[in-house]
């Protein structure tokens, strides 16, 4: 009886240890995916403000203003009575 006893309690202590080690895999596994979590809601905010960015850029392609700063920085070109200045290189 005594014998049925010891091993009783050592199963009992086996299960616990046993418990005990896979709790503690499981909240290391649980860390590991929270920080995960964590990069890719940040990835997210910052994908999600870039979109808006791009966004309002795809929407303001052929404003006015757009197609003329890129009239006068691509091609050169001036408004109606307008004068341009043009700096002389000093050698």
């Amino acid at each position: 009886m005594r014998i049925l006893k010891i091993l009783l309690m050592i199963s009992i202590l086996i299960l616990i240890v046993s418990a005990s080690i896979n709790i503690y895999h499981q909240y290391t596994v649980y860390l590991v995916y929270l920080e995960r979590t964590h990069y890719l809601e940040a990835r997210i905010k910052e994908e999600t403000e870039r979109n808006e960015f791009l966004m309002k850029e795809y929407e303001n392609r052929f404003s006015d203003e757009r197609v003329e700063a890129m009239a006068r920085e691509r091609l050169g070109l001036i408004r109606q009575n307008e004068i341009l200045f043009v700096p002389i290189a000093e050698n």
